[in-house]
């Protein structure tokens, strides 16, 4: 019993075991980071629509301006109505979709799209 015991502590001084834990311990700090922040980058008028379960539609400002990359990505939630700077306007957004694309660390802040723009 004591030999078992031994070679589990081995096992887990191996390098390989070190750094999964490194990994692990990574992936999870980044997660929850991306918990915390994602509900701060949806504006707070954005809720009443969001309690509803309706599409909505948004304007999404990132911290650059957007590439081909973020327009198809965008695309996938809804129909990208438009780009203006660094805004992507993106039409019948499920408040599912809404959350997800919030959790883009490269996502500045999400607002109710005017009327205008639509």
């Amino acid at each position: 019993m004591k030999g078992s015991a031994m070679s589990r502590l081995a096992l887990l001084r191996h390098r390989s075991a070190v750094f999964l834990v490194v990994v692990a311990v990574a992936w999870s700090g980044w997660e929850l980071f991306l918990t915390v922040t994602a509900p701060q980058r949806i504006d707070p008028a954005l809720q009443p629509a969001l309690q509803a379960r309706a599409p909505v539609a948004v304007a999404i400002t990132l911290a650059f301006a957007p590439e081909n990359f973020h327009i198809r990505l965008f695309q996938s939630y809804g129909v990208v109505s438009g780009v203006r700077g660094t805004t992507v306007f993106v039409n019948r957004v499920s408040p599912d979709d809404l959350r997800r694309i919030a959790r883009y660390y490269w996502v500045k802040r999400i607002t109710m799209q005017a009327e205008g723009v639509r």
